[in-house]
């Protein structure tokens, strides 16, 4: 696919996962909406993305975790007259804790922010897609949306998982229904990943405790994501070599468990 000419919006671009999409957008000459909570950041990233690759970077200042901030961000591209091609559902944040130690204020908060705004966002920009018979959707899940609540760390994860898993099923159904339109879905399930992601979950030290071979950097995981939805392969795409193991090991226990 050609990106010359055409428009991505990516949620959560200021750091991590998002930024590092960015900067392979724009290297390939695709023109960016960037989406986060940060002023500073967006300026920042769109002034070194435009100057660097002589694309057209537009700033969306806006937390996901606001009400009607999905409509904030469609009116956002209409008044600019951008036709988004790419959307990349990829903003997200972690819950530490069992569901009674956050107040139901937060837990609507990361819904609005992880479900909703998915939701919403697919809503608005899909149809143009659909009409043009041209256009991506990637929604960033996770493996634990793939794993059981055996792994200990996830029981101390309210919502987390449970919206991760949402997505994936979410994803699935989507590339199941418009099938051959030329709209092409994936849901990208990273494992650990080097970002501001744990920092900001109250895991800063996490990386610390955990074998390096198990963290992947954001540029290595959004380039196998790219690579894989210009190749037009599967849905569900896991990166890591790790990652793919321990899942085949996890299911196939939980098969011979039954």
């Amino acid at each position: 696919m050609d990106n010359v000419n055409k428009i991505a919006l990516v949620t959560g671009a200021s750091a991590g996962i998002g930024e590092a999409y960015s900067q392979l957008l724009a290297k390939d000459g695709c023109s960016l909406v960037v989406v986060a909570r940060s002023a500073d950041k967006l300026a920042s990233l769109a002034k070194t993305l435009e100057q660097q690759y002589k694309i057209k970077v537009f700033v969306c200042v806006q937390d996901l975790a606001e009400p009607n901030a999905a409509a904030n961000i469609y009116n956002f591209t209409q008044q600019n007259n951008l036709a988004v091609d790419l959307l990349i559902n990829n903003a997200g944040f972690g819950d530490v804790g069992n569901f009674l130690d956050h107040s139901m204020e937060e837990h609507s908060a990361m819904l609005r922010a992880m479900l909703g705004a998915i939701v919403e966002l697919t809503h608005f920009y899909l149809p143009s897609m659909l009409g043009k018979k041209h256009g991506g959707i990637i929604n960033v899940s996770s493996v634990v949306g793939l794993l059981g609540l055996s792994l200990r760390s996830q029981v101390t994860r309210a919502l987390y998982r449970p919206i991760k898993c949402f997505v994936i099923a979410f994803t699935e159904q989507l590339a199941l229904a418009y099938k051959d339109t030329g709209v092409h879905f994936q849901c990208l399930c990273p494992g650990l990943t080097i970002s501001e992601f744990h920092k900001r979950s109250g895991q800063a030290g996490l990386r610390d405790k955990t074998p390096k071979f198990l963290w992947l950097s954001s540029e290595e995981v959004a380039t196998r994501s790219y690579f894989a939805l210009r190749k037009n392969r599967k849905v569900i795409v896991v990166t890591g070599f790790i990652n793919k193991i321990g899942i085949f090991i996890h299911r196939l226990v939980n098969l011979f468990s039954i």
